[in-house]
């Protein structure tokens, strides 16, 4: 953390190896509109709609300022998942240490659309007896499988007659 009168911070050092003080503090919270819900940053933000806050020697990303100054540092192989799910919220009590892969499977894009889905595009169920593990493939469908041997096989069969 940084140093500290009473329970207030006096600096922080961010887990970038910036120093944010209070007077950067101040500024923070000079550019979130509170609300009891989320705390909605008003100031710039990525393309990506995260909020960004500008230090004098780098732009750090504003929901990570909020979760060190208040919770304290993170650690390299973790990130910040929104629990709201609002990208320009810095409410701490709305942001969580996950890893990675936590942090993609409860998001919203395909790889976390794919792992929640309960069927493969035929309708098989993905269950213990008809899901097959591969490490370059992921999660594939054993009747599908099946299914796709058992026509190619019959095509190789179709064209080795063709021949004869």
């Amino acid at each position: 953390m940084g140093g500290q009168i009473g329970r207030v911070p006096l600096f922080v050092i961010l887990s970038n190896e910036c120093m944010l003080t209070q007077q950067d503090f101040d500024r923070f919270q000079a550019k979130i509109a509170f609300s009891d819900e989320c705390w909605l940053w008003t100031a710039s933000k990525t393309h990506a709609g995260y909020g960004r806050f500008r230090l004098p020697m780098r732009t750090i990303s504003a929901h990570r300022v909020s979760y060190e100054w208040f919770k304290g540092p993170i650690p390299i192989d973790k990130q910040i998942d929104h629990l709201c799910r609002v990208r320009l919220c810095v409410n701490p009590e709305h942001l969580e240490l996950v890893t990675n892969q936590v942090n993609v499977l409860r998001g919203l894009g395909p790889t976390a659309q794919f792992a929640r889905r309960a069927h493969c595009d035929w309708g098989h169920p993905f269950d213990d007896t008809n899901t097959l593990w591969r490490v370059d493939e992921g999660r594939r469908c054993k009747e599908c499988l099946l299914q796709k041997g058992k026509r190619q096989w019959a095509k190789h069969k179709e064209r080795r007659s063709a021949k004869k």
